[in-house]
């Protein structure tokens, strides 16, 4: 589906809007201005700044087509397919990842979602380990952002 800037840029200020909002609810740190909502603050100034200029840069555009036309590919079953896995396995690391663990799960979700989109199995199972491993050590040894270990904790600790 393609979007008109002039819509997607609404979205995106709405959605700055609504984040700025909540940011604001946070709480600060005594004796500062700095606190939880901070960061958020400052991306939602951003995303609002973006949303801006997509929507006047839409607007300018509106005239020479439609706000949304469907694109050829979501009449392919194939491409729809792959973007159902891929918001099924964002949904089921977020109802399992604390249960069965990133180690667990991740590599496996990564290589069931590289095999149904390249459909080489060996190629997908080197490339969903080496993924996942990667993003394992930039965000547990790197940005030190503990992932959860899930059954793996048992045996670890």
């Amino acid at each position: 589906m393609k979007l008109n800037d002039a819509l997607l840029g609404g979205f995106f200020l709405v959605l700055a809007l609504w984040i700025g909002a909540e940011a604001l609810t946070m709480p600060r740190m005594s004796g500062t201005v700095i606190g939880a909502g901070t960061f958020p603050l400052i991306v939602a100034a951003i995303m609002a700044v973006g949303g801006a200029v997509l929507m006047v840069s839409g607007l300018r555009y509106l005239a020479d087509g439609p706000i949304a036309a469907l694109q050829p590919w979501l009449a392919q079953r194939d491409a729809l397919r792959r973007a159902g896995a891929t918001i099924l396995f964002v949904l089921l690391y977020a109802l399992l990842g604390q249960t069965i663990g990133f180690p667990l799960l991740v590599p496996a979700m990564m290589v069931a979602l590289l095999w149904l989109t390249t459909g080489r199995p060996l190629l997908s199972l080197i490339l969903g380990g080496a993924i996942s491993a990667g993003v394992w050590l930039l965000f547990a040894r790197i940005l030190m952002v503990p992932l959860p270990l899930g059954l793996l904790a048992r045996l670890i600790y």
